[in-house]
């Protein structure tokens, strides 16, 4: 069995996130005859695209400056973000090869191999899927920090760094994403596909919680949990940027007044403070008490204030 070590050597972000596709059309049937037995989408069908998400989404209708908008201008925005969020979610899927492949090379028994087959099978599943509502712009991952910070754990870590990072925290981060998705998703095919992906998710979640080990953790294991645990915690502070981007690519950028007060009515801190709630319980769950320890006392878990969220937003847009 190849070691962490040689398995990093053959990595790298371009393949990782490689857009080359294959034109042989019988490839492509073969593909949708197999993943269609696993889901009521009609893969073979074509959908016309659209938006999946209007104002119900991040509590949007409460606000002021939704209240005030053009409807034209609100369907630029739900434009804008349904293709931010399933854009983001194609690589995401994309990357999930890559560690699942990995992950089979580094188990130790043919059961575990077993289960990072079928958790292959699930994302390339779920890229399939959400490839029909729509397109992935190559190079996205140039211009996206925290799919690149995402492909370096990939790349770089062992295999319970992996098991932490992507199982436990990314994937039951993305439980949540993904439910509050399928609950106010308005494209009822679509809906049902979150709905597959918020169930497969949870297996993948909790097959993390089991198979970590905190005992096959060494010095180097715990130096890289606490720097990366570091940049995924402020990345995590972050998931409300593709929201701001829909929103400032339609309408342009937000005063300070304006900002402060939107993310005052989407309840942008509380919303925060539950993620990092939830994400302080997995180091607690995982026996990870120094690690704990470093993000507390450097006020990880602790949500920004409006006018840091200002700032880094102000910052991201160029105000």
């Amino acid at each position: 069995m190849k070691t962490s070590k040689e398995l990093n050597q053959l990595l790298d972000i371009e393949d990782i996130f490689d857009s080359n596709r294959n034109l042989d059309s019988s490839l492509a049937i073969l593909l949708t005859n197999i993943y269609q037995k696993s889901t009521s989408l009609d893969l073979s069908k074509n959908i016309e695209r659209s938006f999946y998400w209007d104002d119900q989404i991040y509590n949007l209708n409460q606000t002021n400056l939704f209240k005030k908008l053009e409807q034209a201008d609100k369907i630029k925005i739900y434009h804008n973000l349904s293709q931010f969020i399933l854009a983001e979610g194609l690589y995401i899927e994309q990357l999930g090869f890559t560690f699942n492949s990995k992950m089979m090379l580094l188990s130790d028994s043919i059961e575990q191999k077993q289960l990072y087959a079928s958790y292959a099978y699930d994302e390339a599943l779920h890229f399939r899927m959400i490839e029909k509502f729509a397109d992935r712009p190559d190079n996205l991952h140039h211009a996206n920090p925290f799919l690149q910070f995402l492909a370096d754990i990939v790349m770089n870590g062992e295999r319970e760094n992996l098991v932490f990072f992507i199982q436990i925290m990314l994937e039951g981060i993305g439980l949540e994403h993904y439910s509050e998705l399928e609950k106010f998703c308005i494209h009822p095919e679509l809906k049902g596909c979150l709905h597959q992906i918020v169930k497969d998710e949870a297996f993948h979640h909790g097959g993390g919680k089991i198979l970590f080990n905190r005992e096959l953790l060494d010095k180097n294991d715990e130096e890289f949990l606490i720097e990366r645990s570091h940049a995924m915690l402020i990345f995590f502070q972050l998931t409300h940027m593709p929201l701001m981007f829909a929103i400032t690519q339609a309408i342009g950028p937000l005063g300070e007044k304006d900002a402060i007060e939107f993310f005052s009515q989407i309840n942008l801190q509380e919303r925060t403070r539950k993620k990092m709630q939830f994400l302080k319980s997995q180091y607690t769950h995982c026996k990870l008490d120094n690690v704990k320890l470093y993000c507390e006392q450097n006020k990880l878990f602790e949500p920004n204030d409006l006018e840091q969220i200002w700032e880094i937003y102000k910052e991201s847009v160029k105000v």
